[in-house]
């Protein structure tokens, strides 16, 4: 039997489908690099993590909340930076940065922090 014209992702595994088989074509694994740096709760941080942190507060139906910054860490031009979701600008921030965040997931398996 013929197979069938598409590969499925599944968790960065490669299959191709002949039916009623399903072959395992290719694994290919994300690397990440780690930063040498932690969060306020000692999670470790990686290059693709989500960082949150809470920079004051800010005034929204009446009432104060706090203000809570989205981050993303890159790799950029030799050296760990942030990112904000939907800009292209980076931003070389000093490490207490990073101990102050928490990481709240990654860009591969949590997209959706990111909207």
């Amino acid at each position: 039997m013929e197979p069938i014209d598409y590969l499925i992702l599944l968790h960065h595994l490669y299959f191709q489908v002949y039916p009623p088989h399903i072959s395992l074509l290719r694994f290919c694994p994300l690397i990440e690099q780690y930063t040498g740096l932690k969060d306020k709760n000692g999670v470790e941080i990686y290059e693709g993590d989500i960082l949150e942190n809470i920079n004051g507060e800010v005034r929204l139906n009446n009432q104060w909340v706090p203000n809570k910054e989205i981050s993303i860490v890159v790799w950029e031009d030799a050296a760990f930076a942030l990112k904000s979701p939907g800009s292209e600008a980076v931003d070389w921030t000093h490490s207490s940065y990073y101990n102050e965040s928490v990481v709240i997931g990654n860009i591969h398996s949590n997209p959706e922090l990111l909207k």
